[in-house]
């Protein structure tokens, strides 16, 4: 599956928000690119390096492909909630006179 697509199945089968998806896909090419990164890391030989960094490149490209899916998506539960809903504070008044 290309990084830019979101499986409708993957997103129907969770009662989330498709967001989170995108999320859970994000945290899962960043581990494969770090993993990735790290064996180049600790590559001596020449050919070897140059072997296994192709291939924390093209992990690093897939992350970053999705990096733009991740920005550019909004949550579907944005809405659902009253904007006074969202972060309320509890008042504050009458705690500094006691």
């Amino acid at each position: 599956m290309p990084s830019q697509e979101i499986s409708t199945e993957s997103a129907a089968a969770t009662d989330r928000d498709p967001i989170f998806v995108v999320i859970e896909r994000h945290r899962d090419l960043s581990a494969h690119y770090d993993a990735a990164a790290s064996v180049s890391a600790k590559l001596e030989d020449v050919a070897d390096f140059f072997a296994a960094d192709e291939i924390s490149g093209q992990r690093n490209l897939a992350l970053t492909e999705h990096a733009n899916v991740l920005i550019r998506s909004k949550p579907t539960t944005i809405g659902r909630y009253r904007s006074n809903q969202i972060c309320r504070r509890p008042s504050r008044v009458g705690a500094a006179r006691r």
